[in-house]
This record gives C-alpha cells, sequence and structure tokens, in this order.
C-alpha cells in the first residue's frame, strides 16, 4: 500500500533538505514516493535537492503556480493508495507515517487526517480549526488571544485550536495532511483559485460536503516550522494574503454577502488593532509599529486598497 508524499516547494532549500531527510531516515514501513514540486526556486534548491537525493522525484513548474496548483501537479503523478500533502519544513519522526496511515486504514469514510504540530521548540501549535464565518470572525477578535497551546487561539481572523485527544473537526491545516488518493482526486484536488492559505479549509469543506468527515489526530505529532515561504515571499504583508484567501472562501461557499460583511467587520476591526498598536508604537517601539503595519495592511485587502 504505497504512500505517495507530496511536498511544495518554492525557496526553502535547507529546510526542504531536512524534510526529505526525515522522510528517508523514517520511512513509512508500506513503501513511499516523495514527489517534489517546485515553484521555480531561485536559491538551488533543485541541484542540492538531486544531489543529495536522486531517487525523490522532482516536478519543476518553471514558474512560481502557488500551493494549490502546484499540489494538484503532484496528485496526478502520484500513484500511492495514500496520498500525504507535506510542507517542506516540516520534520517527521520516527513511526509518524505509519502511525498516521493506519488511522486512515481504520476510518476508511473519513476524507483526511490531520496531525498535531509542534514548533522548533516542541511547543503545541494550532492545528485544526472552525470554518470561516462572520460569527468565528467576532469571535477571533473579541476573545483575547494567549498565544500558543492547547487551547483556542484568537488569531486576528477566526479560531483556531488543538485538542487533547483524536475527534472529528472542521477542517484541519495542510501541513501534514493524510488521506487516501482516490478520495483526494474525487473532488478534484486543491482550488486553484486559491494562491497561497485557506486552500486547505477549502479542500476540506468540500470533502465534507461529499460526506468525508476529516479527523484531528493528536496522538501523531510532527515539527513545523512554520510559514518560511510565505513570510519570505510577503513579510509582514503575510496575514493579509491570509485574509485576501478568506474572503474568497466565504464569497465561494457562504456568498457575497457573507463575504462583504467579513471585509466590512474585518477592515473595521483590523483598523482599529491598526490604530492602537500605531499609538502603543509611541512608547514602546518598533514591535509595535510593525504590528501597526501588519494590520493595515490587512484592513486595505478588507476593504479593497490592497
Amino acid at each position: 500500500m504505497l504512500l505517495s508524499i507530496v511536498i511544495v516547494s518554492w525557496n526553502c532549500k535547507e529546510e526542504l533538505l531536512g524534510c526529505v531527510d526525515s522522510l528517508i531516515q523514517h520511512p513509512y514501513s508500506g513503501g513511499q514516493e516523495i514527489l517534489v514540486i517546485d515553484n521555480d526556486s531561485r536559491d538551488g534548491t533543485v541541484p542540492a535537492l538531486c544531489g543529495r537525493f536522486p531517487r525523490v522525484r522532482v516536478i519543476q513548474t518553471g514558474t512560481n503556480l502557488g500551493f494549490g496548483r502546484a499540489a494538484n501537479l503532484g496528485l496526478q503523478q502520484a500513484r500511492g493508495d495514500f496520498l500525504l500533502f507535506l510542507n517542506p519544513d516540516t520534520a517527521v519522526p520516527e513511526g509518524a507515517l505509519d502511525a498516521a496511515v493506519r488511522i486512515v486504514e481504520r476510518h476508511p469514510a473519513v476524507g483526511v487526517v490531520g496531525v498535531g504540530l509542534r514548533d522548533g521548540d516542541g511547543n503545541l501549535q494550532p492545528s485544526c480549526g472552525q470554518f470561516l464565518s462572520l460569527r468565528s470572525l467576532l469571535g477571533g477578535n473579541l476573545r483575547p488571544a494567549h498565544g500558543k497551546g492547547p487551547g483556542p487561539e484568537a488569531d486576528g481572523r477566526g479560531v483556531l485550536w488543538t485538542v487533547p485527544k483524536q475527534t472529528e473537526v472542521d477542517w484541519v491545516m495542510g501541513a501534514f495532511m493524510v488521506g487516501r488518493r482516490e478520495v483526494v482526486a474525487l473532488i478534484g484536488g486543491f482550488d486553484e483559485d486559491y494562491f497561497l492559505y485557506a486552500e486547505d479549509m477549502d479542500l476540506c469543506y468540500r470533502l465534507r460536503r461529499r460526506g468525508y468527515p476529516v479527523l484531528f489526530c493528536p496522538e501523531v505529532t510532527v515539527t513545523h516550522l512554520g510559514n518560511r515561504s510565505g513570510a519570505r515571499k510577503w513579510a509582514e504583508r503575510r496575514e493579509s494574503e491570509i485574509v485576501r484567501s478568506e474572503v474568497l472562501f466565504l464569497r465561494k461557499h457562504h456568498g457575497h454577502v457573507s463575504a462583504l460583511g467579513f471585509r466590512f467587520l474585518g477592515g473595521s476591526f483590523f483598523l482599529c488593532k491598526s490604530m492602537v498598536a500605531w499609538m502603543q508604537s509611541w512608547t514602546r517601539g518598533t514591535q509595535c509599529l510593525a504590528e501597526a503595519r501588519r494590520y493595515w495592511h490587512m484592513t486595505a485587502v478588507c476593504w479593497g486598497w490592497g
């Protein structure tokens, strides 16, 4: 029962080499193939990868297609019974692949399975969430954020969390998302209208609409450094690109009125947060000023300025 591992890469050579090394050191016992879809990296990723891991299948896109389109190329080329979408900034420990695939085998009705994510210091990251809505937008902004941990975390847009036991959820983060290849192919893979961000939520939404539950399994954990490519591409505008994708999600699945409501309410929240951070920067310095700019970019996306 072959496992196809699809990794989309863009200018993250060192992280990708570490990720692939962890897969080689801790392989799936049923047999695996590793497919790296490279979105026209300019940091020497491809020659370094081919030189060090010649058995890895590398597909060069020639341009940055974004995550969804590139991942779908991997889906089309995959030959495995099981399919794992894996971020290049992850490291997979011994036994994790076998444990994750066993969960898929034990739950044949499930669409995809997500696992617990830990940062480089071993701290739990929020790894699953509820579908974006106006209600979750309000909850995410009115509930105080308390940092990474096992409980709900407000992230400015909605609510993400992790839980201590296996449970069905709305959606799981695509840093590590495993399921049956035929099920993912049945819904056409990722929606290619998303360049980056929210495509994992969209995939889970469409799976659930087709009757395939989404399962979060924190008993399996992997290391996830988090948002390396996104941070390199957009820097402090990264969160605004998340907002842009989430507006698209709402428009696709809840209609134009819901998307407009999100843009108005979200823009108002983010503008207020930007102003507060800007005023705090007078006494607290550059960190607050950077936060003010970050929320300003989010406001601009919501209100059509960016």
